[in-house]
């Protein structure tokens, strides 16, 4: 029995040790080098993203079993040691060269541990470790090595967000039924790509069910802006639950968090990219098998981050740029170039972010769609209007994709100076005013102020100051009932969630059996508590109801 079990072992840690993928920063890093992040390409939005088991832009508490290689923008704080690209089940993989944990700012690890690979931290001093490493580092006792990695997330960064916003200009087709816990995500061997969307907030005692043909790309857009709980539940893939078959599709399934800024995972599992680079994760007795691209990670009771068995995999995801309205192809024009003036005017580049399947249409007609970049004059005034896409083809045009609204809104960049000096006094009048870190909104005047200065510096269109998500159902009930919008959702869907610009009138349809019965010109405003979900009212959410 026992030269059974010692073969067993044997065979488990070869097989994991040969399908363990190659996570890590590759080559050997020196002291003083400047690491360089190789971002999205034509053929993959996510560039050096799926390196990493798991790339945090902010800080790390208690993550102890990392199975594949950790990156952190912030601290990495544990008061329990840490193990780091230790293998699939601790398979311990051979000795590297590559960099397998790399934190930008402090390493503050109390108890001891072990990191396959090499160490590299980005500050200097205020460093407690003492974790061994099976690649000797040239300083700090051989212990880690000194880098500049901070432009390393930086370009990480703004490499998460253009990917989800080229993840969330698909269009859904794909279905979810959920019954009892169990959410059947049905499949269709003849998409490259299948998009669901699944508007909950709490999965307890679940069961994600896939069916997912060979090179296939799963998208899973979890679109509440509400906290995401994750608790109790397992994970089903072509009819199988065995550990070493999920985590053959590491690469295959996209959880996009939409909304959301906090996900708790509790007693719980995902297989797959979990792209959520605004939100804080928190694990309890859980795991996460793949890549994690998350704001903060905590760590509660044993939960780790383990590595999938297909490193060589690629999303068929392709990153988009920004367009002039009549071709979603080319590049939009940078409008200062256009005028043929300012040529001596201070110019700063600037991210647009939209929300969910909508876009920021220009007054000079270029059409932004969410994670591009903008050249824009220091203290020039733009407007813009918001649009919802067509779903069928995820653009916004003026020949008949999409709808844009109404409402006219006017965007300046300054610097920090006046941006603190303009949102002290703001603040003084929060009812008319939202003020953040990289923004002001003046919610009469629609004029937004961004912080050129702040750190990630944007324009943020997907809050409620800019659009609402309408949810439409049924008296009695909704099945075999469609909502469609013509030019947007073109073929009616029941229980319809869609984001709209505020402040319009759109002309929405009703359907039985696909049959029109009904149309509503249905004015889209701020939720003040008509959103309704399991007895719990949302702002962030309008219900529409049609009448029988």
């Amino acid at each position: 029995m026992k030269k059974l079990l010692s073969l067993i072992l044997v065979v488990l840690l070869a097989v994991s040790a040969f399908c363990l993928p190659a996570y890590a920063y590759t080559n050997h890093v020196n002291s003083g080098d400047t690491l360089k992040f190789n971002g999205a390409s034509s053929a993959d939005a996510f560039g050096d993203l799926l390196d990493w088991n798991g790339i945090v832009f902010e800080n790390t508490n208690n993550i102890i079993d990392v199975e594949g290689s950790l990156a952190v923008g912030g601290d990495f704080i544990s008061g329990r040691g840490a193990s780091v690209n230790g293998g699939a089940y601790g398979a311990n993989p051979p000795s590297t060269d590559d960099a397998t944990f790399i934190v930008n700012g402090n390493a503050s690890i109390e108890g001891y541990g072990n990191v396959w690979g090499q160490t590299v931290i980005g500050t200097a001093e205020g460093n407690t470790y003492r974790l061994s490493n099976t690649t000797a580092s040239e300083d700090t006792n051989a212990q880690y090595t000194v880098a500049n990695t901070s432009e390393y997330f930086a370009d990480a960064k703004a490499t998460a967000y253009a990917a989800k916003a080229a993840v969330e200009s698909l269009g859904v087709n794909g279905v979810c039924e959920a019954a009892y816990g169990t959410y059947t995500f049905v499949g269709n061997a003849d998409a490259d790509v299948l998009v669901y969307n699944v508007d909950d907030l709490t999965f307890n005692s679940y069961l994600f069910d896939f069916t997912i043909a060979d090179g296939q790309t799963i998208v899973v857009n979890l679109t509440t802006s509400d906290k995401i709980t994750l608790k109790y539940g397992a994970v089903r893939i072509n009819g199988s639950m065995e550990p070493d078959v999920l985590r053959r599709y590491n690469r295959n399934i996209i959880f996009n968090v939409v909304n959301s800024t906090e996900i708790e995972m509790i007693s719980s599992e995902i297989y797959g990219i979990l792209l959520a680079p605004d939100t804080a994760l928190t694990g309890n007795n859980a795991n996460v098998c793949g890549t994690s691209v998350v704001k903060s990670l905590t760590g509660l009771n044993g939960f780790e981050l383990h590595v999938g068995f297909n490193d060589s995999f690629i999303p068929a995801i392709v990153v988009p740029e920004s367009t002039p309205a009549t071709d979603p192809t080319t590049p939009a024009e940078d409008p200062t170039e256009a005028s043929g003036e300012g040529q001596t005017a201070e110019t700063a580049s600037l991210r647009i972010d939209t929300p969910l399947k909508m876009a920021v249409v220009f007054e000079d007609g270029s059409v932004y769609y969410g994670g591009e970049m903008m050249n824009v004059e220091v203290g020039k005034e733009y407007a813009f209007r918001m649009c919802a896409v067509n779903w069928d083809n995820g653009i916004y045009d003026e020949n008949g994709n999409g709808i844009a609204g109404s409402v006219v809104y006017r965007m300046v960049v300054v610097h920090r100076g006046e941006f603190e000096e303009l949102a002290r006094a703001a603040m003084e009048d929060p009812e008319r005013y939202t003020v953040k870190g990289i923004d002001i909104i003046d919610n009469v005047e629609k004029k937004i102020i961004v912080n050129i200065d702040a750190k990630d510096t944007h324009l943020e269109t997907d809050v409620n100051n800019f659009f609402m998500a309408y949810r439409f159902h049924f008296e009695g009930q909704d099945y075999n009932k469609q909502t469609g919008i013509a030019q947007v959702v073109n073929t009616p869907l029941e229980s319809l969630s869609v984001n709209l610009p505020l402040g319009s009138t759109i002309t929405c349809d009703a359907y039985i059996n696909y049959e029109k019965v009904n149309s509503a010109d249905v004015f889209i405003t701020n939720n003040s508590g008509e959103g309704v979900y399991d007895d719990v009212y949302l702002t962030s959410v309008n219900d529409y109801t049609w009448a029988k």
